[in-house]
């Protein structure tokens, strides 16, 4: 599996945000030019806000990776971690990748992502 393999080169990269209530938020975070494939990623939100119903979409270079999935899907705190504490979505990158972000928010909270990256496909 890809994940035992790159353990050892696996990095982080997190980012926050903050969201309104009733709103949308769409950041680019920027993965960096060193990243070649995405393992997966980990939402963190409040626990007062983990029954929100709030979704997420996540576009890597104009593809479609996460499509208005509800964030309860990637919280720690509300679900079990998969192997390696993340959430396995499996991307090749290029190192230049445009990330589009699309947050739908019930409340307003602190949101943060984790994306679990490495530098070898």
């Amino acid at each position: 599996m890809v994940q035992k393999f790159n353990r050892k080169s696996i990095y982080t990269i997190g980012f926050t945000y903050n969201t309104s209530a009733g709103g949308t938020i769409e950041p680019q975070p920027n993965l960096g030019g060193r990243a070649r494939f995405l393992h997966g990623i980990v939402i963190t939100i409040p626990d007062a806000n983990k029954n929100d119903v709030e979704e997420i979409s996540l576009n890597i270079n104009s593809e479609q990776v996460i499509k208005t999935v509800p964030v309860q899907s990637y919280l720690p705190n509300v679900n079990s971690y998969k192997e390696a504490q993340f959430y396995y979505l499996g991307k090749i990158l290029t190192g230049a990748d445009t990330t589009d972000l699309l947050i739908k928010a019930t409340n307003t909270h602190s949101f943060g992502i984790t994306f679990y990256l490495s530098d070898t496909v």
